[in-house]
């Protein structure tokens, strides 16, 4: 296997795919705009790595907000990095 070095982090709001991820595989799946990201992904080879994420919870206004399961926690993903 290989790793990325440096680490890379990104962040960035869940962009509209083709649909067919999560129906294809069972398990959820985001996307991320590659636009956002094309200078720190452009050296790095197409592939699927393995990584940590965190879905943030929105910001509320509202102190008494509890935070949804699953939010701010990090979790176990999967990065395919080029052509789905």
């Amino acid at each position: 296997w290989t790793s990325i070095n440096p680490i890379l982090r990104v962040r960035g709001p869940v962009a509209s795919g083709y649909g067919r991820g999560g129906k294809k595989l069972g398990v959820p799946t985001a996307n991320l705009p590659a636009s956002l990201f094309q200078s720190a992904l452009e050296d790095v080879t197409n592939g699927v790595y393995f990584g940590w994420a965190v879905v943030e919870q929105s910001p509320s206004n509202d102190a008494s907000s509890v935070t949804k399961k699953g939010r701010n926690t990090p979790i176990k993903v999967v990065v395919n990095v080029g052509y789905s």
